[in-house]
């Protein structure tokens, strides 16, 4: 940005660039309309702040009247600070972009912690129903390994211990049916004594 000084017929008396000096008028020597509406403000003796496009650059100028001192009423220049609009975002765009970046890494980092904590759920349910499955066709010979603390674990536990108990079941059914079969032979042994 730069300075410059302007008097109350819209004249540059300072500038950094010596060939405008006294030579460029805000008021009549400019195309653009904003420019000029920014000027007329600092020739009525107005403070403020305006936004204009100059030489294909949009600017920012923030201006202030001489008031003069004590009794002196000061002799109607405006001073002017003015710098690129693109100058004055500059730090606000770094800071959108910075925030921009750090919601799309907060977005990936927390997807892949959900991914994470869903397979972690998934995976040890997934091979309860494959085990409940297996159960459900007669083999009782696997064991589900689930190595949570949770109520998964509780579940994989429970499971475990139903097979367990299934399993000692059909093993006493066996030894019973065993016992009958072996009972039902010498009944039938007996009988066919008995017959002849």
């Amino acid at each position: 940005g730069y300075p410059y000084i302007l008097n109350k017929g819209g004249v540059l008396i300072a500038h950094p660039n010596r060939d405008k000096v006294l030579k460029e008028s805000l008021i009549k020597d400019q195309k653009s309309t904003e420019l000029v509406g920014v000027a007329r403000k600092m020739v009525k003796g107005e403070d403020g702040a305006g936004e204009y496009t100059y030489d294909g650059t949009t600017k920012l100028a923030a201006y202030t009247a001489s008031k003069g001192y004590g009794d002196y009423k000061g002799i109607g220049w405006s001073y002017v600070v003015v710098q690129g609009t693109s100058e004055i975002y500059a730090p606000v765009y770094t800071l959108r972009n910075m925030v921009i970046g750090i919601v799309l890494v907060s977005i990936v980092v927390i997807a892949l912690l959900a991914v994470m904590i869903a397979r972690n759920i998934a995976n040890p349910m997934i091979k309860g129903v494959s085990f409940a499955q297996a159960v459900a066709a007669g083999d009782l010979s696997g064991r589900l390994d689930v190595n949570s603390k949770d109520e998964v674990g509780d579940l994989a536990n429970a499971l475990n211990v139903m097979v367990a108990s299934l399993k000692e079941m059909v093993g006493r059914i066996r030894d019973t049916s065993g016992q009958v079969a072996t009972a039902a032979g010498q009944i039938s042994a007996n009988s066919a004594q008995l017959t002849k």
